[in-house]
């Protein structure tokens, strides 16, 4: 048992994530020991010259190439004017002539130096010849005695994750932004609505065609030796991870470490070997998932999975299923934003504008209660102070912004693009005018104004718009 309590003490205090403690102006009581107390895996600390010169930048590209980023070490420039500076400088005696670096332990224990930039090279190597272990070696050191240790299998998956997807960036570039789907609301291609003679929207014939596809650009494939260099030791551990169930552990809210490792990797879908995995473990998922399907973390992590699969749709996980008895919701809240996010990656919002409309109406009556009894009250508070009968229907409620009604709030939004990408523009408008009326605000008329305009409708931009000027 001594020996558990001493191996658990000591992942306490292992980040498994890149961590850094900035040094500002104002933080002149700061000290050396604090700086390095969340880095047991020690950090190169630089120095700048008196003149000005800096290595900082230098070090900074040193550790993000190989062989020093597999280290994942994090680094921080102290300024000379400041206490925790004077004390760095102090450690070797160096003079403030030359910028200076140094390979420093959680022990403030000096294990290379230099005045001139590091190559990555020598950073890697002078580390090796120290006694200081990475994150991730901590807390594999740790897992060979707590084998079932969730939080720390946690920590080390999204460490070999953080690494992997570096070594990806590296040779692919960054990930290029999603797409915005091309509306399909045009009337002879200008995106022009059809005014009627009261000045109302009318949908035309072209109402409710299904809007094409978004054609998704070819993504880059990692050859299969750089496939397996980058990605076995991530795919390995987060099979574990799934498999052996440690992703349904999580914390109440859905936070910290457990929920972050559950989801796949952004740049799963480069990685043959990691589209084969969330392949085989999506039935996994969606078993769970089915159990629980108002559970917006396990929505997540299959979100994360089926975005590497480009396969299954929402609706499909949910088929079959009933709501709970009294539920008030189907599907559940925790499913909305997995199909919104399929109608943006594909293009195609048939089936999340019901499931948008639902939740709306729901708000809109669930306002609607709350504002009658708003009314009762103050006609009950009239009576009993004045006496007599009170009109409470004639009595003035102010809630606007309850569910965001008078504001332009995300799903509102997200609903007003549905019926845009659908080519239902009166039922657009419609809405619109009902939040708009509740507080008439100029930045809801300029976010609906924007929104219309993205999406091709340009008649109903500009009638918006106006209600801003």
């Amino acid at each position: 048992m001594r020996t558990l309590k001493l191996a658990f003490a000591s992942f306490l205090a292992i980040n498994a994530l890149p961590a850094q403690t900035l040094v500002t102006a104002g933080d002149n009581n700061l000290s050396l020991a604090r700086v390095l107390r969340f880095h047991p895996e020690g950090m190169l600390l630089c120095l700048p010259s008196a003149q000005g010169q800096s290595l900082a930048q230098a070090i900074e590209s040193a550790l993000d190439q190989e062989p020093a980023v597999a280290l994942q070490l994090s680094s921080q420039e102290l300024g000379l004017g400041l206490k925790v500076g004077a004390e760095l400088q102090r450690l070797n005696g160096w003079s403030s002539e030359k910028p200076h670096w140094a390979l420093v332990g959680p022990d403030k224990r000096v294990h290379a130096e230099g005045s001139e930039p590091p190559t990555p090279r020598l950073i890697f190597e002078a580390y090796r010849q120290s006694p200081l272990r990475t994150r991730a070696e901590g807390l594999r050191d740790f897992l060979k005695i707590n084998l079932d240790h969730t939080d720390a299998l946690a920590r080390l998956v999204l460490e070999t994750r953080s690494l992997a997807e570096r070594r990806t960036e590296r040779l692919l570039g960054p990930k290029p932004p999603t797409p915005v789907p091309e509306s399909s609301l045009s009337k002879e291609g200008t995106g022009e609505p059809k005014d009627g003679p009261n000045n109302s929207i009318q949908e035309g014939s072209t109402a409710n065609i299904a809007q094409p596809p978004t054609v998704l650009p070819a993504l880059a494939l990692l050859p299969e030796e750089q496939d397996a260099k980058i990605w076995d030791d991530y795919a390995a551990l987060y099979g574990r991870f799934i498999t052996e169930g440690h992703w349904l552990d999580l914390a109440p809210d859905g936070s910290g470490p457990v929920s972050l490792a559950g989801q796949l990797s952004d740049s799963a879908e480069h990685s043959p070997r990691l589209i084969a995995l969330a392949q085989k473990l999506l039935p996994i998922i969606e078993d769970h998932l089915r159990n629980r399907p108002s559970d917006e973390a396990r929505w997540q992590i299959w979100t994360s999975l089926r975005s590497a699969t480009g396969e299954v749709r929402p609706s499909a996980v949910l088929q079959g299923l009933r709501p709970l008895p009294g539920a008030q919701r189907w599907p559940p809240a925790a499913a909305l934003n997995a199909f919104v996010e399929e109608a943006q990656r594909t293009g195609n919002w048939h089936e999340a504008e019901p499931i948008l409309q639902t939740s709306y109406d729901q708000n809109l009556e669930f306002l609607h209660a709350l504002e009658a009894a708003s009314r009762e009250d103050a006609s009950q508070r009239w009576i009993a102070t004045h006496g007599g009968v009170s009109n409470a229907s004639n009595t003035k409620v102010e809630m606007g912004n309850y569910f965001g009604f008078g504001g332009w709030n995300g799903e509102i939004a997200l609903l007003v693009e549905a019926k845009l990408r659908l080519g239902k523009l009166a039922e657009a408008d419609r809405i619109f005018q009902e939040v708009y009326a509740r507080v008439p605000k100029n930045a809801t008329a300029e976010g609906a104004s924007t929104l219309a305009r993205t999406c091709g409708a340009i008649g109903l931009a500009e009638k918006w718009g106006r209600l801003a000027r």
